[in-house]
């Protein structure tokens, strides 16, 4: 907001360094006489937590997202990877990701669609998963895709395979 010379800079930052780069190019603006910084940090999540849920019509996304641009491209990934099936965002912005979270949490979507039902999270770096695998051999393709998480991050993986009906009359 701007009145006469002064301006009110009123935001939300997800560094320190952001907050304070914007407050400097705005006092760098000539004929800026005084710069009211009302600019604030996004909350920082401890344990940065993050989740993907199916159930048969729906998969919601919850938890947090570091960056709208990461956010979006959450939200993205699960209605390509999951063609038809309705998803939910329920992510909020907060600082405190661990290193490569974007990286996990692509990779965690990629593996949504084998499920019949189940929840995958990121709480900090530890991955966990549960739920039913879509179809016979899905258990195992999830356990392989899980190999190539980024370094650092921990699984464990409660995928149940599907029954495996047997009838003869």
């Amino acid at each position: 907001a701007v009145d006469g010379r002064d301006i009110t800079l009123a935001a939300d930052a997800f560094s320190e360094e952001g907050r304070h780069g914007a407050v400097i190019r705005v006092e760098a603006v000539p004929g800026v006489r005084l710069v009211n910084d009302e600019t604030r940090l996004v909350p920082e999540a401890k344990p940065f937590a993050w989740s993907a849920e199916r159930d048969v019509v729906r998969v919601t996304l919850g938890g947090n997202a570091p960056l709208p641009a990461v956010k979006g491209r959450l939200a993205e990934a699960a209605r390509a990877s999951l063609g038809g099936v309705e998803v939910v965002d329920q992510m909020n912005l907060a600082r405190g990701a661990p290193p490569h979270f974007d990286e996990a949490a692509l990779l965690l979507i990629d593996q949504i669609g084998k499920l019949k039902d189940g929840k995958l999270a990121i709480s900090d770096a530890n991955v966990t998963l549960s739920g039913m695998a879509r179809d016979l051999g899905g258990r195992e393709a999830i356990a392989a895709a899980l190999k190539k998480l980024p370094d650092g991050f921990k699984v464990a993986n409660e995928i149940k395979a599907p029954p495996y009906v047997f009838q003869a009359n």
